[in-house]
């Protein structure tokens, strides 16, 4: 979504309900040669715990963040943040599927 493309169209992301980036994956940004996104996998599974995670993931060699969470926040969320901040990097915090949240508490009333 970030880069204008859909789950099915070539070079997109692999999408899905369960962990689906398995090592950190790069993608050219459509309009800035000197952009990549880097798609990182999940922290907080037995796979990625957040003890290993800020090595495994090699956070030193990114430039700039964007923490995506289709639920709310988590701790995992929040010690990401605050080894980026350490490492004196800038991130965002991005929260994404709001609309299905907003739906829900709707339909509640």
């Amino acid at each position: 979504a970030m880069r204008g493309f859909r789950s099915k169209d070539e070079g997109a992301a692999a999408v899905g309900n369960k962990e689906t980036a398995m090592e950190p994956t790069g993608y050219p940004h459509p309009n800035l040669p000197n952009v990549r996104y880097w798609d990182l996998p999940g922290t907080g599974s037995s796979r990625f715990t957040a003890g290993s995670y800020l090595r495994k993931m090699q956070f030193k060699k990114y430039d700039f963040f964007i923490i995506v969470s289709a639920t709310r926040f988590t701790e995992n969320d929040a010690k990401l943040a605050t080894e980026i901040k350490r490492l004196g990097k800038k991130f965002y915090f991005v929260r994404s599927k709001i609309d299905a949240d907003l739906y829900s508490v709707r339909k509640e009333r």
